[in-house]
């Protein structure tokens, strides 16, 4: 009986332990990101670029030309959006591109976003993929 009373007490302990650790669904959610990834276009057409130049009275000639200061615009831009925006890294792919300004600039961006953000980032035309390999990719975290 001894054994019995000390296995239920046992049992009860691990289940609330157990129980102590789990969070609801939208803690759970709030917690899981994924990698997006899209390949922006030439001539300042991308749309946090967009935002950035309407907001700065079309200063096309002051948009930041280094990657890390782009960074900060497109998390901002998208943070905006509600997309909670947690690393971004960068892929050059290419040296060779076409001259037109709907053309691709030869990189692949990525962002790493909440889970429940992903739909919103597909409709900005970005697309769930992991950076992994190959090749020498940029972080800003």
């Amino acid at each position: 009986m001894k054994r019995i009373v000390l296995l239920v007490l046992a049992s009860l302990w691990c289940f609330g332990m157990f129980a102590g650790c789990l969070s609801d669904s939208t803690d759970l959610q709030e917690d899981l990101s994924v990698w997006v990834a899209i390949e922006p276009i030439q001539c300042l057409g991308n749309s946090w670029e967009r935002d950035w130049i309407a907001k700065h009275d079309g200063d096309y000639a002051g948009y930041p030309r280094d990657l890390a200061d782009q960074f900060e615009v497109i998390k901002a831009y998208y943070e905006n959006l509600g997309v909670d925006v947690r690393g971004m890294a960068s892929r050059q792919e290419s040296s060779i591109v076409c001259c037109a300004c709907s053309c691709e600039r030869g990189d692949t961006l990525y962002a790493l976003v909440r889970a429940q953000d992903l739909d919103t980032m597909k409709n900005e035309g970005f697309r769930q993929e992991n950076p992994g390999m190959p090749g020498p990719i940029t972080r800003y975290d």
